[in-house]
């Protein structure tokens, strides 16, 4: 038997009774029905969830406070029904959970293995005996989000609210779910103020972002609708499934945006009443948003699925000409809208201080990128959702080596210049960042009365950047909490800077009382009124891989100190080829110099797999060599892994001392080299097709 039977066998047993548990059902929560107000299916399955959990949350607020209420996505070039789904593009799971307090994320399950299927069976059991109902995804007919809320027979039969099995009844899960949701643990909440500016910031990302992955965003996805229903060869071309297709996709799309658009007036109405202040933008706001839900239902009549189009009848140009203008229409009404937002957002009331207390700074920054962990918190505190992946991909440090030849601890040689691409980030992020330059030291670094001075100074100019709404970032300065540790060289948040000169912050071990003790790099982050395209920040940071690996351009060319991608790698070979790896810790520890090792080993394989996932996303829109890229950094990962996992008797610590293992270790990282270089070549290939209009 497999351990996930094993223990969904042990859960069915945990009764307070100790007799056998073979089933358990949530009560009171409610069927999910079409057509009354709540079609986006994720966000009433994040309600429904929350209220069987004891929550308060309406559909409404979900919808406003995730953003979705505000979104509208049109997936480029073919049409998909999945645009709606508030899961894909631009994710609002991430601000619904902030809002709410909830830790947690969407697990994919391969539903063909029995034992990720029996393992996943065991969570849900457990999870509906904590109370806590299941979100999941195509439990019934067809992908559409619902909520599992029992069991039955140990776990075998779950049981569901879902929009394909009506019923006052819950009905039986007819299909595993391939991606299932929990409720995490309660953090703190934010308050109504701070959850309403955020949806309303979310609002204007999204109508002015032209694109998050294949789907067009805001006013863009207005402008490709509208272009794709006059596109009339687009469908003189089409067969009969692909028009039934086309048609279906138009109709749902509408009545998705009607949907998102009537929640929005009731959020913003509801919020209204709760923030006084606030009344009469948000008000306003509503008035232009029920504008744009009164062009839509207007035009209600001229949008027909494909099973209401009866003896015969088609989708006629006329009739996409009709939508077209309607669509017109409501994006002149939504500018007008999100115009308001704007200057709503600028006024007093939507001023809200930087909350340090909700940072969740975590992390080994020898295995991950530090800059891009803290590059998320930031941005997150800055009211800018982000991603580690995307960030270390688009920063550059996913992509190659770099090499601090003037650290004489080979374990910290990695961590430098990790900031490089902090411009490229910011621009993705909407974000502007400057650097904080330290004061001038004229005294004596043994004098306790010189120090205090200096850090006062330096404070000084730490809270005048926060006092401006900026967030401070620091690395190479950190010195640990009382008592404990934090590496140096990590980047980390500055939470306070006193006027005696004290300096604390968060780092990745976790605590924000670490103090900075150093001078270090610094860096004030703020929001920025433009920010890049997927599109364009994707371009930008292809070339900046190029560059990075050659090690040319002002950014990476080699310095005394520091050297970068193929450089990085002939200064990790030379090192690799003679004993000791590292000098001072041989003196001081020589039994643990494996570790200097493995530290550089480990943060090339996980950005390596960053690099590969990165790549192969932009495979269809520039062609076949990122997918020969990514797999070339598979490769490098497969290279690597067994001197950090230990597979086949090679671990690090096995031969690190021993010169005859770290020359045949060298070897490898020749071979990194030489697929590192290919990767460079390829993606100029890819870049040059894309620069010719090719």
């Amino acid at each position: 038997m497999s351990l996930a039977l094993v223990l969904t066998a042990a859960l069915a047993a945990a009764t307070a009774d100790g007799a056998p548990r073979t089933e358990n059902v949530i009560e009171g929560i409610e069927p999910m029905q079409w057509g009354k107000g709540r079609d986006n299916t994720w966000v009433n399955a994040y309600a429904l969830s929350l209220q069987g959990a004891g929550e308060d949350a309406s559909y409404d607020t979900v919808m406003g406070y995730s953003g979705a209420a505000f979104r509208l996505h049109f997936h480029q070039p073919d049409w998909c029904p999945s645009s709606p789904d508030a899961t894909v593009g631009y994710s609002h799971a991430v601000p619904a959970a902030r809002a709410f307090g909830y830790a947690g994320a969407g697990t994919m399950v391969d539903t063909k293995d029995a034992d990720a299927v029996a393992d996943m069976r065991a969570r849900i059991v457990a999870s509906i005996d904590a109370g806590k109902p299941v979100r999941a995804i195509d439990l019934v007919q067809i992908p559409d989000w619902g909520v599992i809320v029992g069991y039955r027979d140990g776990g075998e039969t779950l049981l569901c609210r879902d929009y394909h099995a009506q019923g006052e009844a819950y009905a039986e899960v007819a299909k595993f779910p391939w991606i299932v949701e929990f409720i995490g643990a309660k953090g703190r909440q934010p308050s109504v103020r701070e959850n309403v500016v955020r949806a309303l910031q979310v609002a204007v990302e999204l109508a002015d972002t032209p694109r998050f992955g294949k789907y067009a965003s805001g006013f863009a996805a207005f402008d490709a609708w509208i272009a794709d229903l006059g596109d009339e060869a687009r469908y003189e071309t089409a067969d009969a499934d692909l028009m039934t297709h086309m048609t279906h996709v138009n109709a749902w799309c509408y009545d998705s945006l009607t949907d998102a658009r009537a929640s929005a007036v009731r959020f913003l109405r509801a919020s209204a009443e709760l923030l006084p202040d606030a009344a009469d933008d948000l008000e306003t706001i509503a008035a232009e948003y029920d504008a744009v839900l009164c062009v839509l239902r207007e035009g209600r009549s001229d949008i027909v699925y494909p099973w209401s189009l009866k003896d015969g009848a088609t989708w006629t140009p006329e009739m996409r000409a009709a939508a077209a203008s309607h669509l017109r229409k409501a994006q002149q009404r939504e500018t007008e809208a999100v115009d308001t937002i704007r200057r709503a957002l600028a006024s007093e009331w939507a001023e809200l201080p930087i909350d340090y207390s909700s940072l969740q700074l975590d992390g080994n920054g020898h295995k991950q990128d530090s800059f891009s962990l803290v590059m998320v918190e930031t941005a997150r505190l800055l009211g800018r959702e982000a991603d580690y992946e995307t960030i270390c991909a688009v920063s550059g440090n996913a992509f190659s080596p770099r090499v601090d030849l003037g650290e004489d601890c080979t374990a910290w040689w990695h961590v430098e210049g990790r900031d490089v691409g902090m411009e490229l980030a910011c621009r993705r992020l909407g974000l502007t960042a400057r650097k904080i330059d330290a004061p001038e030291f004229d005294g004596d670094w043994d004098s306790e009365d010189d120090v205090r001075r200096f850090h006062a100074e330096l404070a000084s100019r730490f809270r005048a950047a926060m006092s401006d709404g900026e967030v401070v970032l620091s690395y190479n300065g950190w010195g640990g909490p009382p008592g404990g540790f934090a590496p140096w060289g990590w980047f980390g948040v500055v939470t306070e800077a006193n006027e005696d000169g004290a300096i604390r912050g968060a780092c990745l071990n976790g605590r924000d009382d670490n103090v900075l003790k150093w001078v270090g790099v610094n860096w004030a982050i703020s929001r920025a009124d433009v920010r890049d395209s997927a599109a364009d920040s994707d371009l930008a940071a292809l070339r900046n891989v190029v560059a990075q690996i050659r090690g040319v351009g002002d950014q990476y060319a080699p310095t005394e100190r520091i050297v970068y991608g193929l450089a990085a790698l002939d200064a990790w070979t030379d090192k690799m080829e003679h004993a000791p790896f590292c000098g001072p810790c041989f003196e001081s520890a020589p039994d643990k110099v494996w570790t200097c090792a493995i530290n550089n080993g480990e943060a090339c394989v996980g950005q390596s797999h960053v690099a590969a996932a990165y790549l192969r996303g932009l495979a269809d829109a520039y062609g076949p060599e990122l997918s020969a890229a990514a797999a070339r950094y598979d490769r490098i990962a497969e290279l690597l892994s067994p001197a950090v996992t230990g597979e086949d008797g090679t671990h690090y610590r096995d031969f690190i001392g021993d010169v005859d293992g770290q020359r045949q270790h060298a070897d490898v990282l020749r071979e990194v080299k030489a697929e590192l270089a290919a990767v460079a070549s390829e993606l100029d290939t890819a870049l040059a097709r894309v620069a010719s209009g090719i």
